[in-house]
């Protein structure tokens, strides 16, 4: 097991994670686990590069979190409510 701040590397699967122990996170969780350099410039992305938190628990999700990513490296998110294809 690779370690490199937050990100871990699995030498033997070849997967990388974040490690945020639960879906939700509080504001310096998400801030730990984008990496960024301080709370507060995390706070300052938060609605224009980040997504807001979930209301109902104040907290981010680390999947709307992945898709901010995705969506700044210009990846487009796969991820997609199954009504839509079906």
């Amino acid at each position: 097991m690779l370690t490199l701040g937050n990100l871990r590397c699995n030498a033997s699967s070849q997967t990388t994670e974040r490690s945020v122990p639960d879906r939700k996170a509080v504001l310096e969780t998400a801030a730990r686990y984008l990496d960024e350099k301080s709370v507060e410039a995390f706070r300052r992305g938060v609605a224009t590069i980040y997504p807001k938190p979930r209301k109902l628990w104040d907290r981010w999700l680390r999947e709307d979190l992945d898709a901010a990513i995705e969506k700044l490296i210009g990846r487009p998110n796969h991820v997609r409510d199954a009504s839509a294809v079906l």
